[in-house]
């Protein structure tokens, strides 16, 4: 699958952020929790576009403020989470990887990636 999209010319990670097009945005307050991503559960997956994205976060965001928040759509606090492509495509570059979890749905609003 992977294979498949990088040859029609997708970038596989975008695809596994944004798996929904809801923003579904609260209009009441959230009770956030944040769950460090354990680096050594994770199967890391090298792609060599994600050298070049990571680089282009590094150079753009990570540098200057030390990290970079994603607001991944679509996604849910399960075990399988683990085998995001942008989880495991990230793994290899971030110092440190956190979910933003909405506490009463589970639902994933945010991924800060620290370099």
């Amino acid at each position: 699958m992977l294979e498949d999209l990088l040859l029609n010319g997708i970038y596989p990670v975008i695809p596994d952020l944004f798996r929904s097009s809801s923003l579904k945005l609260r209009a009441y307050p959230r009770t956030l929790t944040y769950y460090k991503i354990k680096k050594e559960f994770i199967n890391e997956l090298h792609i060599k576009e994600t050298e070049k994205v990571f680089d282009f976060l590094n150079c753009s965001f990570l540098v200057g403020n030390g990290s970079i928040m994603l607001q991944p759509t679509g996604w849910v606090l399960e075990d399988h989470l683990k085998e995001s492509v942008a989880i495991r495509s990230f793994s290899p570059f971030a110092k440190q990887m956190v979910l933003v979890v909405d506490g009463t749905d589970k639902s994933v609003v945010g991924l800060d990636i620290y370099g």
